[in-house]
């Protein structure tokens, strides 16, 4: 017995023992799905949710004797750098949408007024990547549209995963069809798709897996002509008027109706002294709440910045925000020490907010910030200072960007 001889034998054995769909049954199997999907769309209709499409498919492949698991949870498990299983969670499960455990197959399903997009073909793909216990799937999408040549339809795209060793099964499959006369004669073998050539799908290091697809669609839901109809086309009448027929269209009626006036007589309530006072201090508070909001409607960028590593912070990250921002405006608020940054063509600029009340101790504070600046090169360093003072009553001061 030579060596590929053994290699069928052992081929074909180990399609017996593993009870693994090949891609033959498995291209079978997607025409059953894609005639029970077509039959489901044309007897429940177009536009529906994924989930009602769902629960039919699991009815009719009930139905069939086939076993069926509905959206099953699993955690992520990836390889990391040193080859090590990582479990992921944090809420970021897999779920799949059908899984039938007898045959090894997952079944995605989606709704959609569009062909099937790649990002489908892939999650299905990263899902069986995940499942040693699935080794094929089907994305199943019931595209419903209607167009000028386009009707609602079933697309399924079967996804077979695929490495040298399924490769080497896959071909000693098809030459056992190809004896029992099941499949046409084989002519070549391409080794380079998925096979010995493919060095076991390694890039780079790291392991690839490889999939053969295959698109496969139902027949086109009839047209919208043949099913939507204008009921005047269908029934006329002789010469007599009738509701949506032309002139004898139903007119629209206008209804006059004459004002209706009521006279009511509106006793005034007596409020007591002490609730007065209390609506007069809620009323205080709340204006005294507007006119704070009003001072610095800016916002503020910190609540307590009276010590200089806060202000030199407050200063840099505003004029950073203002610059890469949509933001026009920052106020930095402290107990008395109150300070701008503002954006003036398209550069920040600071001034101090009231600059007469500030007493020595602030503007020392203010300056050595400035200095700050300066010596540690920040992003924004601070040109020019002006001694005088703008309409408002401001200092300004220009900033520059630094390195």
């Amino acid at each position: 017995m030579t060596t590929k001889q053994q290699q069928r034998i052992n081929s074909i054995q180990s399609i017996e023992q593993t009870n693994m769909f090949t891609y033959y049954e498995a291209r079978q199997f997607t025409e059953k799905i894609v005639a029970i999907c077509d039959g489901i769309l044309l007897r429940a209709g177009p536009y529906h949710k994924e989930g009602l499409y769902q629960t039919l498919l699991i009815h009719e492949l009930a139905k069939l004797g086939i076993p069926t698991t509905r959206e099953r949870v699993f955690n992520m498990v990836f390889k990391d750098s040193e080859g090590k299983d990582v479990f992921v969670g944090d809420n970021q499960s897999l779920r799949t949408d059908i899984e039938l455990p007898t045959l090894k197959g997952i079944l995605e399903l989606k709704s959609s007024g569009n062909s099937t997009k790649d990002e489908n073909i892939w999650q299905l793909r990263n899902y069986l990547e995940q499942r040693d216990d699935m080794t094929w799937g089907i994305v199943i999408n019931f595209i419903s549209k209607f167009g000028t040549r386009t009707s609602p339809k079933v697309q399924c795209d079967l996804v077979f995963p695929v490495n040298k060793e399924i490769f080497d099964r896959e071909v000693a499959a098809a030459r056992i069809r190809e004896e029992q006369g099941i499949s046409p004669v084989i002519t070549s073998i391409n080794t380079s798709c998925c096979g010995p050539e493919h060095n076991e799908g390694m890039i780079r290091g790291v392991h690839m897996t490889r999939i053969w697809t295959e698109t496969m669609c139902s027949e086109d839901y009839p047209s919208q002509d043949s099913i939507v109809f204008d009921y005047d086309n269908a029934i006329h009448y002789n010469d007599v008027p009738y509701p949506g027929n032309g002139d004898g269209k139903f007119q629209t009626t206008i209804v006059e109706s004459s004002a209706i006036k009521i006279d009511t007589e509106v006793t005034k309530a007596v409020i007591s002294t002490e609730v007065k006072a209390e609506i007069k201090t809620l009323k205080k508070k709340r204006k005294k709440k507007k006119k704070d909001e009003k001072k610095m409607e800016w916002g503020k960028f910190l609540e307590e910045v009276d010590d200089c590593s806060h202000v030199t912070h407050a200063i840099t990250q505003a004029s950073y925000k203002l610059v890469h921002g949509t933001r026009e405006t920052y106020g930095i608020n402290g107990k008395r020490l109150k300070v701008a940054i503002e954006k003036s063509d398209s550069m920040p600029t600071i001034r101090r907010v009231n600059p007469k009340n500030w007493p020595e101790s602030d503007i020392t504070l203010f300056n050595t910030c400035l200095e700050i600046i300066k010596s540690h090169n920040l992003y924004y360093a601070f040109e020019t200072v002006s001694d005088a003072s703008s309409d408002s009553g401001s200092e300004v001061i220009t900033t520059v960007t630094g390195n």
